[in-house]
Parts: C-alpha cells; sequence; structure tokens
C-alpha cells in the first residue's frame, strides 16, 4: 500500500540529516511506492538566516564549546525552548502548509524542536491527526527538550537511551530502542576480525583545527606497526596542511579529501579515531570499528562518549597523553585491550537499523 511519509530535520549537526536521509532510503527500499518527504523547516522559513545560524553553532561547537555548552544546557530546562516559541510563527505555519499539501500518513522528527512546533499547530485549532515518531539522534544522556513533548512514538538508538528516557518518566510502551539509522550499505560490510594482525590499520577524522590532525597522525605513526588513512572531508584547510606536511611523504599514511567510501573504510580499518559526533560514533558501531575519541562538544557528545566507555569499545584520547596512551593500550601485549574492544563492539552492532525503523514506521501509520 502507498504511504507518505514527512520527514522533518534541521542542519545542526550531521547526525539529523543522516539519520533523515537514511530513514527515508530504508523506507523506499522496504516500500517501493511509498513517497518520502525530507524537509529542513529553519532553511525553508528563513534561508539567510539558516545558514547564519549554521555558521554559529560551527564556530561554537569547535571554537567556543564553553558557550555551546551553556546553550545547550539551557535547552534542558522547561521554558526555555517554549519562551522561543512565539519566534518561529513562520516555522509553525510551514509545517502545517507542508501537512496540508502533502497529506503525509506519519511524520517523522529527527530533530527535538519539530515537537514544540507540532503542538503549536494544535494550539491554533488545526488537527494532526497522524503519527508522530520522534527519531532521537542523541545516545545514553538525553536533553529533555527531545522527550517534553508528546509523541506517538520515541525511535531511540540503544538501550542505555531507552533506560534514560524511562528515568525521566516516558512510557515504556512508545520507547523503541530499534538503532541509530545508518545507511544501508552497512548491511553488506565484512568487518575485519578479532584475530588480526598488524600492521594495525587507523582510521582518522580529525576535527577543523589542523593542529589536531596533525597531533593526531603524530601519534598514530610513532608506533612502527600501524599505518594511517586520514579523511580531511570539505575542510580544505586541513586537507592543505596535511598535503603539505612531511606526513604526504611518508607511505604509511594515505591523505584523502571528500569521500562516500566510509562505510567501507570504517569496515577495513582496525580503529577509528573522530570526534563523538552521533551519526559518526553510531556507523563505527555499525561497522565494528572500535573508536577513540579525539574532540568531543560539551553537551550532546557527552552521551556518546559514555557509550563508548560504558559498553568498553573504545577510550576518551583528547589530549595528547590520552592519545598515546590509549593507542598503546589497544596495540600492546598482541592487541589484547584492542581485541576486547572488537569483541563487544560487534554486540552492539545494529547495521539493520534504518530497515527495522522503516518496518516500524510503515506498520504504524
Amino acid at each position: 500500500m502507498k504511504k507518505r511519509v514527512l520527514i522533518v530535520t534541521a542542519g545542526f549537526g550531521e547526525g539529523h540529516n543522516t539519520a533523515a536521509k537514511n530513514i527515508r532510503a530504508a523506507l523506499l527500499s522496504e516500500n517501493p511506492d511509498s513517497e518520502v518527504l525530507i524537509s529542513d523547516l529553519y532553511a525553508v522559513t528563513n534561508p539567510r538566516l539558516n545558514r547564519m545560524m549554521q555558521a554559529g553553532y560551527r564556530f561554537a561547537i569547535n571554537r567556543a564549546t564553553t558557550i555551546w555548552h551553556t546553550i545547550y544546557k539551557a535547552f534542558d530546562y522547561p521554558g526555555a525552548i517554549e519562551s522561543t516559541l512565539p519566534l518561529i510563527a513562520k516555522m509553525r505555519d510551514a509545517f502545517l502548509r507542508q501537512i496540508e499539501s502533502f497529506r503525509p500518513d506519519a511524520v517523522v522528527s529527527t530533530y527535538p524542536i519539530y515537537g514544540f512546533v507540532k503542538d503549536e499547530i494544535t494550539k491554533k485549532g488545526n488537527a494532526f491527526t497522524m503519527p508522530f515518531f520522534t527519531m532521537v539522534t542523541d545516545s545514553t544522556l538525553i536533553n529533555s527538550a527531545w522527550y517534553r513533548r508528546p509523541s506517538t512514538a520515541f525511535l531511540v538508538p540503544d538501550q542505555p537511551t531507552k533506560d534514560c528516557l524511562l528515568r525521566k518518566g516516558v512510557d515504556e510502551k512508545i520507547i523503541h530502542a530499534l538503532g541509530f539509522p545508518v545507511a544501508l550499505c552497512f548491511e553488506n560490510l565484512r568487518p575485519v576480525l578479532p584475530d588480526a594482525t598488524p600492521p594495525w590499520k587507523v582510521l582518522i577524522m580529525p576535527s577543523t583545527r589542523r593542529s589536531v590532525a596533525l597531533r593526531i597522525l603524530t601519534a598514530v605513526l610513532a608506533r612502527k606497526d600501524t599505518t594511517a588513512t586520514i579523511v580531511a572531508g570539505r575542510c580544505q584547510y586541513v586537507l592543505d596542511g596535511l598535503e603539505n606536511s612531511p606526513f604526504s611523504k611518508d607511505p604509511r599514511c594515505k591523505i584523502l579529501g571528500w569521500t562516500d567510501k566510509m562505510p567501507e573504510l570504517l569496515a577495513e580499518h582496525h580503529l577509528f579515531i573522530g570526534k563523538a559526533g552521533g551519526a559518526t560514533v553510531q556507523e563505527a558501531i555499525a561497522a565494528q570499528c572500535p573508536i577513540l575519541i579525539s574532540h568531543v562538544v560539551p553537551g550532546q557528545e557527552e552521551g556518546n562518549i559514555a557509550l563508548i566507555l560504558q559498553n568498553q569499545i573504545g577510550a576518551l584520547a583528547n589530549t595528547n597523553e590520552l592519545m598515546k596512551n590509549s593507542l598503546d593500550l589497544a596495540f600492546d601485549h598482541e592487541a589484547a585491550t584492542w581485541r576486547n574492544w572488537k569483541c563487544n563492539i560487534a554486540q552492539h552492532s545494529r547495521c539493520d537499523a534504518s530497515r527495522n525503523i522503516a518496518r516500524f514506521i510503515l506498520t504504524n501509520c
């Protein structure tokens, strides 16, 4: 049966858009007759302001983390977001117009603000009769903005996140730990096995700071039994710095810019080093690649650190000393710690999460 699904998202961090895109792909794979629309209502209602807000967000999480942490914590208190609702009347109206024109059988939100916007629609006397599913893209330590407004169901990436919502009073019947929606290609990956031998292949995704990238490479290649693949992404500043560094001539180092092969790279490497972003961490788990965290954004990424440490699938390595010690911990003594991480992460891998989420949505809309 043909279904229409509206997915609302926002471009503040990669996790929200990644989740939206992967849910759409899974919905179309499960039901090719479906119509699935992804909409960023921030961009729809005020594109210029949205670009400015995204730039401010990127600056805050990379250069002014203390300020961002203060903002993030403020969102956790009831009344903080609610006090801004009069300012988002355009978003409310755009949301209502999309519902009236697209006529979805279900709405999926991958960003917490839309629960509040939905309530503003109903307060104006407009019926919101279709199911509203909230896809929580954070893990373990959850900002209350995600669940302060009702939802037909809260879809969460793992049991620790479900436990968090339960402790906060959310009804267990509407919390479903279906996994984080990673790309469908993760279903076909063949990760390296725990009985692997050196050289140890390390995949690095540095922050936007060139100095951080160079420090991580220095620590990795200081060991004689490692090789490094470093992905600069779309950050030309970092890529230029790497290509002009001595590492560009080191045969044990491969330098990449943007790539769409991250799932394959994660699966074929023994260890991943990068920031604690929600999508990044969940993709490493899906590919069964143990994780060292080199950079943490206070607030939303602290839960991802907790997830890694609680499940013993990696370590926090956000200083030079911790990076060196973590690499030694992982690979010394015949890589006993790495092998333990590898066995643990295989138990938490949910490479079919997007498909399970899609099936849940189609069944319940």
